[in-house]
C-alpha cells in the first residue's frame, strides 16, 4: 500500500514538472513582424525592425538547423530572405540570445 501511494504521488510530480516545463517553453516564444535589416546565411543570423509606440525595435536572431523558413508558406532557405522584406520571425530568448525557431516571408 505504501509503495502504491509513494509511486502516485512520484507520477503526480513528475506529470506537475512536465507541465511546468511545457507552460515556460511555450511562454518563452515571442512574435516579432517587422523589415529585414541584415541577414547572413553564412553566420546564420538574421535582424529586423518593428516600429512599436512610435520607437523602433530591432531584433537580431541567431538561426540554426532546427529553424524552419518559409516564404509564401513553402520551405525555403536563409539566403532567399534579403534584406526590405517583411517577415514575421518566431523566436526563444534563452541566456541571453534570441534564437530563430521560424522565418516566415509572405
Amino acid at each position: 500500500m505504501k509503495k502504491s501511494v509513494c509511486f502516485t504521488i512520484f507520477a503526480m510530480l513528475l506529470l506537475f514538472a512536465f507541465a511546468a516545463m511545457t507552460v515556460s517553453a511555450e511562454a518563452a516564444m515571442r512574435t516579432m513582424t517587422g523589415k529585414v535589416i541584415g541577414v547572413d546565411p553564412g553566420a546564420k543570423g538574421i535582424s529586423i525592425s518593428s516600429m512599436a509606440g512610435g520607437k523602433e525595435i530591432v531584433a537580431g536572431a541567431i538561426v540554426d538547423d532546427s529553424t524552419q523558413v518559409t516564404v509564401k508558406g513553402k520551405k525555403a532557405g536563409l539566403i532567399d530572405i534579403k534584406e526590405g522584406d517583411t517577415v514575421t520571425l518566431v523566436y526563444t530568448l534563452e541566456k541571453d540570445d534570441l534564437y530563430a525557431k521560424k522565418v516566415m516571408k509572405k
